[in-house]
């Protein structure tokens, strides 16, 4: 939808992700320290993915974390980012381990402002509501236990050198990581981080 003419130019984009039940059914502590991957953050660097599939790499990014319930204990559990990329488009990111009534797609929610119209998902639908009033939904069942296992075969097959390569690469991972970093690095010392920078402190 995007790639076509049918929205025009990406203009802009906002995500939220809630999920308290990620430390509900956590089996081990590591999400509460930071040496260890925890963070928000770090532990949803997937919302990260996808946005720079979608929107290309980063250029620069500003933002807040904080740390509200005492489950989380001395990592942030809330943080608003804002992320501007090569290309112009601006992303309002806001990612919590604290909402839980009333919202949809399991708290996994996205708006894509384009010329023509809007994008919108959450992950059990796709909405596309245009400037010139017309309105196209597309609904899918979305089975998380099943898209873990279809990934773990898929990682099996591969290290048997079977299949082709993955869709996600190791550089992939990378820049996610990379990005997570800047993003703490702008929240601790309250400033706006460029991308292009070589050399930070994390």
């Amino acid at each position: 939808i995007l790639a076509g003419e049918m929205l025009g130019r990406v203009i802009s984009a906002r995500c939220i992700l809630a999920t308290p039940e990620t430390l509900d059914v956590a089996k081990t502590n590591y999400r509460l320290s930071y040496d260890t991957g925890g963070g928000i953050i770090y532990d949803y660097t997937h919302e990260l993915d996808y946005c720079r599939m979608l929107f290309g790499e980063a250029k620069e990014v500003f933002a807040f974390c904080g740390c509200y319930l005492h489950k989380a204990k001395s990592v942030d559990d809330s943080a608003d980012m804002l992320i501007r990329y090569r290309n112009g488009v601006v992303l309002t990111l806001h990612m919590d381990y604290i909402q839980r009534v009333g919202r949809a797609g399991s708290g996994r929610s996205f708006e894509i402002i384009c010329e023509k119209g809007v994008l919108a998902c959450d992950f059990h639908s796709v909405r596309i509501d245009k400037n010139d009033g017309e309105h196209e939904e597309f609904l899918f069942d979305m089975d998380w236990n099943q898209a873990f296992s279809k990934q773990a075969e898929r990682f099996v097959r591969l290290c048997r050198g079977e299949g082709k390569i993955p869709h996600a690469s190791g550089e992939d991972g990378l820049q996610a990581l990379e990005l997570a970093d800047a993003l703490y690095y702008s929240a601790r010392k309250g400033i706006l981080v460029q991308r292009d920078q070589k050399k930070r402190e994390v």
